[in-house]
């Protein structure tokens, strides 16, 4: 007996700008609006540069920028008007809040918390399930684990 396989859909709001430049496993499905049953989506108003990966169950809030080259696996979610820089790497189950600012070349490891209103700069790798509250800056050319 075959098992049933899980359709796997990305809704995406049809007023995204880039909606070409996304890579996803499984479906895109345009929409005039999420269904309350989406496991992944992006709202309205987002911003997709070139060569975006985005794997199953990721949740892209309002008026999210994602950079060129950059990554977002399983179980992350972006909050609100966060701007994701280039070649940037968010990993399983990072929870971004919203007003989020990373730049360019920042990886972030699997269960990563970062609060409201962080900005996080260039060549940063923050690591091991850390929990950044909110309201803070990061430099660049940082490693930061628990």
């Amino acid at each position: 007996m075959e098992k049933n396989k899980e359709k796997l859909v990305l809704y995406v709001h049809n007023s995204v700008k880039g909606i070409e430049n996304i890579m996803f496993p499984g479906k895109i499905e345009i929409v005039d609006y999420i269904p309350k049953e989406a496991k992944s989506f992006i709202q309205a108003e987002c911003r997709i540069k070139k060569n975006v990966s985005i794997e199953k169950n990721v949740k892209i809030f309002f008026n999210v920028y994602i950079g060129k080259n950059t990554t977002i696996k399983k179980g992350a979610s972006i909050g609100t008007s966060s701007i994701i820089g280039n070649y940037n790497t968010i990993s399983q189950n990072v929870k971004i809040k919203k007003l989020v600012k990373t730049q360019n070349k920042v990886y972030i490891t699997n269960n990563v918390e970062i609060g409201k209103y962080v900005s996080i700069k260039e060549n940063v790798i923050i690591a091991r399930s850390c929990k950044i509250i909110k309201i803070g800056k990061i430099p660049r050319n940082v490693i930061i684990e628990i």
